[in-house]
């Protein structure tokens, strides 16, 4: 408790580190919650790559806390596809942690980047609320991507998610039959049925 109190109140990460090290050289093993002490104060993606070697050098685990916490900090300076690119690159992967990412991207005013955050994991909850929040523009943006051939896929989706959303049943319920027909969606596909089957087309509304 008393390591992780003083990683959790250092004004950067070299002086976070610097405790870090002295709690392994005093065999007091590190947690997840130092873990994710360490990532709130981490600048850049390159001290991620070597925060994480560390955490991992010392057995720690490097796991949703970690993620969430980087996710919610390094927004502010890095873009939504430079993000992706590394969040892809990770042998372990947490996927719910980009949803801190899109929360710090709409606090900071970068609401492309969180779209884009979006278009890829148009299921996760801070998506959703996205779309919902931001209808208009939502569509403009995620209409944009259908002429990517690497993107179709996605945009689809989030298409069909983002007029469910916004209550639009008949034009969610076409986008996402295209989107479970698309090759690209074939792990997604019982994800989609839910989505399909969740609506009562009659009514307009969710069940």
């Amino acid at each position: 408790m008393t390591y992780n109190t003083l990683i959790n109140l250092s004004p950067d990460i070299g002086v976070a580190e610097s405790w870090f090290t002295k709690m392994v050289e005093d065999k007091v093993q590190p947690n997840e919650v130092t873990a994710s002490s360490l990532a709130k104060l981490i600048p850049s993606l390159e001290q991620a790559d070597r925060t994480i070697k560390v955490l991992l050098d010392a057995k720690c685990h490097v796991g949703l806390g970690f993620y969430s916490s980087l996710y919610s900090v390094i927004p502010k300076t890095v873009m939504a596809t430079q993000l992706l690119d590394w969040h892809f690159l990770q042998q372990y992967r947490w996927d719910n942690a980009l949803e801190a990412a899109i929360s710090c991207y709409i606090r900071y005013e970068k609401l492309n980047d969180a779209f884009r955050i979006a278009l890829g994991f148009p299921h996760l909850a801070a998506s959703r609320k996205l779309f919902k929040n931001d209808y208009a523009d939502a569509i403009d943006y995620l209409s944009c991507w259908l002429d990517d051939v690497d993107e179709r896929h996605n945009a689809l989706y989030a298409l069909g998610l983002c007029h469910l959303e916004n209550g639009e049943i008949t034009t969610a319920r076409r986008w996402l039959e295209e989107a479970k027909l698309d090759p690209r969606n074939s792990r997604r596909v019982k994800y989609i049925t839910a989505d399909l089957t969740s609506t009562d087309p009659i009514e307009g509304h969710y069940k």
